[in-house]
């Protein structure tokens, strides 16, 4: 499935509403039926397999890596303040929200 940056988006804004899928500290983040019921309401709602979902998850989680590691190797000491790299993915700034639990992103 080829995904847009719309369908994307929504597919992030649902697995950032599960907090039990990414976040440790939830009390449901360790109930195996619970996790799996999330991820196939989101399956279910994309008209895809759960396996999509997982994979897409770990693709975003990969390509927020990435851009995180383009961003401080750009940082070093050395470069200089126009060399700096800066994000180019919507992507990256709705998975920062994610990961610092924050509501504000794009």
């Amino acid at each position: 499935m080829n995904w847009s940056d719309t369908q994307t988006s929504n597919f992030i804004e649902m697995y950032r509403d599960r907090s039990y899928l990414w976040d440790s500290s939830d009390v449901d983040y360790k109930n195996r039926n619970k996790r799996h019921d999330g991820l196939v309401e989101i399956a279910v709602s994309f008209g895809i397999e759960k396996v999509e979902v997982v994979k897409k998850i770990r693709n975003l989680q990969s390509q927020f890596a990435r851009e995180k590691k383009k961003e401080s190797e750009s940082r070093k000491t050395g470069t200089g303040a126009d060399d700096a790299y800066i994000k180019t993915r919507f992507i990256f700034k709705i998975k920062h929200s994610i990961k610092y639990k924050t509501l504000d992103y794009v």
